[in-house]
Parts: C-alpha cells; sequence; structure tokens
C-alpha cells in the first residue's frame, strides 16, 4: 500500500505541475521588445500567415536557441523559435538591433523545406 500511494502522489504532482505550465507559460513576460517586434512582422506577412495558418504563435513545442542583450539604449537579439499555426508549424529565424528610435530585423520562416523571407513581406 505504501508504494502504490508514493505512486498517485507523485502522478498527481507530475499532473499539477503539467497544467500550471500549460495554463501560466503564455503569460510570462518576454525578455526586451525583440520577440514581440519578430512576431508582428512573421504575423503581418501575408505569405507566413498563408503557409501557417491563424493564429500564428510561438510554439510551446521545439526549442528556442538564440541570445538576447539589453545595455543602455541598445538592444540586440539573435533567435531560432518553434512556430505553428492552423496548418503548419516551422521555424522562425530572426536578427533584431535596436538603437534608441532605429530598428534593424531580419527574419526567415522556414516550414516543410519552403523559406519565407520576411524582407519579401514588406
Amino acid at each position: 500500500m505504501g508504494v502504490r500511494a508514493g505512486a498517485t502522489r507523485g502522478g498527481c504532482l507530475a499532473g499539477i505541475i503539467t497544467v500550471s505550465l500549460v495554463v501560466f507559460i503564455p503569460w510570462m513576460p518576454s525578455c526586451g521588445s525583440s520577440s514581440d517586434y519578430a512576431m508582428e512582422e512573421l504575423r503581418s506577412c501575408p505569405k507566413a500567415v498563408a503557409l501557417l495558418g491563424e493564429p500564428v504563435r510561438m510554439s510551446r513545442v521545439g526549442m528556442a536557441c538564440g541570445s538576447s542583450e539589453m545595455q543602455g539604449g541598445l538592444e540586440r537579439a539573435s533567435w531560432s523559435v518553434p512556430v505553428a499555426g492552423s496548418r503548419a508549424r516551422g521555424r522562425y529565424r530572426y536578427s533584431y538591433d535596436a538603437v534608441g528610435g532605429s530598428v534593424r530585423f531580419s527574419g526567415a520562416l522556414e516550414v516543410d523545406g519552403r523559406t519565407i523571407d520576411m524582407a519579401g513581406c514588406q
């Protein structure tokens, strides 16, 4: 009886942690404004939205790799993040540099071997 009760408590704890992550992760703050800017660029690209399907969002499934740096009036970021929509999943790679009010941005969406350059969406 002791082993079974311990296994049940462990299963309950794992369930509570999983539900907590699914519920609270969407409301966690982002690191700087680069991710918000990048996602807005992606959502405003008709080619990307047509390929992924609406709503376009960062996916909770997959690995994000990159770095962000903020110092004084400078913000610099370079990331590769998983994204998803109602039709497909993909990888979104972007670079972001902001100094004062000036922003330099480049990005590319990769879905099933197809690449969409964000520069071609403007």
